[in-house]
């Protein structure tokens, strides 16, 4: 994907004006703090992603919970292969991310991908409003979808009658639980 030239510096510019006026703008919401880091951290693994396939689009952005870690999913522009980047979330150098090729759900669905510059919400708040909602449910998996400026987190919590979901719109914060009931997990076998 490519990001336009200075959008952290935008983003950070909305951020000290909206916080300066004392109120948001209408249908705007003050970015959280965790989501200059994220989009610093996807700008960063676009470099990287760019040494697999010079034209590449964000599809996809997964928080790994164990261990912590921003899964930064990519695509070459004709949706021929997968090109992830594995980002810590402590502090560690990006010449050090692990970046891998594949093959995945994402091949073959050609789309103009995510525009991180409308992106208000980060996985903070998502998972404050879900584990909310659910009374402190255990988080089995996060991500954020859409295309252009349409972003949707993704959530999925674990109760002990099932798996839980949600959905939070990354740029107003609007947490909508799923009407669906808890869904069961089947098994899944172990070498023994």
């Amino acid at each position: 994907m490519k990001f336009a030239p200075g959008v952290l510096l935008a983003l950070t510019l909305l951020y000290v004006l909206v916080g300066c006026s004392g109120e948001d703008s209408p249908g705007q919401k003050e970015p959280g703090r965790d989501v200059a880091e994220l989009i610093e951290a996807a700008d960063q693994a676009a470099i990287l992603a760019r040494e697999e396939a010079a034209d590449v689009v964000l599809r996809q952005l997964d928080v790994g919970r164990d261990p912590l870690r921003w899964i930064i999913r990519f695509t070459d522009a004709a949706a021929t292969q997968e090109i992830t980047v594995m980002v810590p979330v402590e502090d560690v150098p990006s010449g050090e991310w692990e970046v891998s090729t594949g093959i995945s759900p994402l091949i073959g669905h050609k789309s103009s991908g995510l525009f991180l510059d409308a992106l208000r919400v980060g996985p903070d708040a998502v998972v404050e409003a879900a584990t909310g909602h659910w009374n402190g449910c255990p988080v089995r998996g996060l991500g954020l979808t859409g295309e252009e400026d349409l972003l949707v987190w993704h959530i999925f919590c674990a109760l002990p009658e099932g798996v839980v979901s949600g959905t939070m719109d990354g740029a107003t914060g609007e947490f909508i639980p799923s009407l669906a009931p808890p869904a069961i997990v089947p098994p899944t076998a172990t070498p023994g």
